[in-house]
This record gives structure tokens, C-alpha cells and sequence, in this order.
């Protein structure tokens, strides 16, 4: 098990701010966004994400949820 892996393990489903826009980011553009535009829009997205996250206007399960959706598109 790699580092990383345990540190998913041991913390939880907690998710800090940038933990959140990273992983909206990836789930996002992880299908291959080729224009700088989408990019830009996908990075928004997750910054704002992040945000909403930190102040408490997201929870864990709402994350949890946006990711799933990500990858469904």
C-alpha cells in the first residue's frame, strides 16, 4: 500500500479545500479536455468547489457526489 493510500485510509472521508479542487480538477478534465478554454472552466469549477467546501457549504457526501458525477459525463 503506498503513501497515499494510507493517508485516505487513516484520515477518512475528510476532504481539505485544495484536496476538493484537485479532485474535481482531475475527475473533470480526466476524460481529456484538449481546449485551453475548457480548462480554464474546469479549474473555475474546482476552485470554486474548494471554496464552497471550505466554508461549510459543501459536506463530504456532496463531494463524494460531484466526483461521481464527474465521471459520468
Amino acid at each position: 500500500m503506498d503513501t497515499r493510500q494510507e493517508d485516505n485510509l487513516t484520515r477518512g472521508t475528510y476532504f481539505g479545500e485544495r484536496d476538493v479542487a484537485k479532485r474535481i480538477y482531475d475527475a473533470l478534465v480526466g476524460d481529456g479536455v484538449s481546449h485551453q478554454r475548457e480548462m480554464e472552466l474546469c479549474r473555475e469549477l474546482a476552485e470554486l468547489a474548494g471554496s464552497m467546501y471550505r466554508r461549510q457549504s459543501l459536506s463530504d457526501a456532496d463531494i463524494d457526489d460531484m466526483l461521481h458525477a464527474a465521471t459520468q459525463v
